[in-house]
Protein backbone atom coordinates (compact mmCIF):
# COMPACT_ATOMS: atom_id res chain seq x y z
CA UNK A 1 0.00 0.00 0.00
CA UNK A 2 1.51 3.14 -1.44
CA UNK A 3 0.77 6.33 0.46
CA UNK A 4 2.30 9.76 0.84
CA UNK A 5 4.68 11.61 3.96
CA UNK A 6 2.11 14.27 3.05
CA UNK A 7 -0.80 12.85 3.37
CA UNK A 8 0.41 10.45 6.94
CA UNK A 9 1.04 13.91 8.23
CA UNK A 10 -2.65 15.24 7.42
CA UNK A 11 -4.29 12.14 8.62
CA UNK A 12 -2.36 12.97 11.97
CA UNK A 13 -3.05 16.72 12.41
CA UNK A 14 -7.05 15.68 11.65
CA UNK A 15 -6.80 12.70 14.29
CA UNK A 16 -5.62 15.42 16.86
CA UNK A 17 -8.24 17.82 15.84
CA UNK A 18 -10.31 15.28 17.02
CA UNK A 19 -8.92 14.46 20.11
CA UNK A 20 -9.08 17.84 21.07
CA UNK A 21 -12.56 18.69 20.24
CA UNK A 22 -13.81 15.42 22.12
CA UNK A 23 -11.17 16.68 25.06
CA UNK A 24 -13.38 19.62 25.07
CA UNK A 25 -16.27 18.59 25.02
CA UNK A 26 -15.55 16.78 28.36
CA UNK A 27 -14.19 19.62 29.78
CA UNK A 28 -16.15 21.46 32.62
CA UNK A 29 -14.34 24.37 33.08
CA UNK A 30 -15.10 27.03 30.41
CA UNK A 31 -11.67 29.04 30.36
CA UNK A 32 -10.07 25.66 29.36
CA UNK A 33 -12.16 24.47 27.35
CA UNK A 34 -11.59 27.33 25.17
CA UNK A 35 -8.00 26.90 24.93
CA UNK A 36 -8.81 23.22 24.02
CA UNK A 37 -10.74 24.01 21.57
CA UNK A 38 -8.13 27.04 20.27
CA UNK A 39 -5.82 23.99 19.93
CA UNK A 40 -7.83 21.86 17.92
CA UNK A 41 -8.60 25.06 15.66
CA UNK A 42 -5.08 25.30 15.29
CA UNK A 43 -4.57 21.61 14.05
CA UNK A 44 -7.10 21.70 12.14
CA UNK A 45 -5.31 24.85 9.96
CA UNK A 46 -2.40 22.82 10.00
CA UNK A 47 -4.09 19.91 8.00
CA UNK A 48 -5.47 22.45 5.64
CA UNK A 49 -2.38 23.75 5.10
CA UNK A 50 -0.64 20.50 4.76
CA UNK A 51 -3.04 19.98 2.23
CA UNK A 52 -1.52 22.75 -0.02
CA UNK A 53 2.07 22.48 0.45
CA UNK A 54 3.86 20.90 -2.34
CA UNK A 55 7.09 19.77 -2.49
CA UNK A 56 9.65 22.31 -4.00
CA UNK A 57 13.04 21.31 -5.77
CA UNK A 58 15.68 22.42 -3.47
CA UNK A 59 17.54 24.41 -5.90
CA UNK A 60 14.37 25.86 -6.69
CA UNK A 61 14.48 26.89 -3.21
CA UNK A 62 17.48 28.19 -3.23
CA UNK A 63 17.22 30.22 -5.80
CA UNK A 64 14.42 32.18 -4.33
CA UNK A 65 15.71 32.62 -1.49
CA UNK A 66 18.87 34.95 -2.56
CA UNK A 67 16.26 37.18 -4.50
CA UNK A 68 13.95 37.52 -1.10
CA UNK A 69 14.70 40.87 0.57
CA UNK A 70 16.56 41.20 3.17
CA UNK A 71 14.88 41.36 6.58
CA UNK A 72 14.63 44.51 8.56
CA UNK A 73 16.26 45.30 11.88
Amino acid sequence: MACSLEALGRDHLLEQETFFRRLAIETPDDELREMILGMADAYANAATLAGEVKTIDPEVARRRRRHEAPVAH
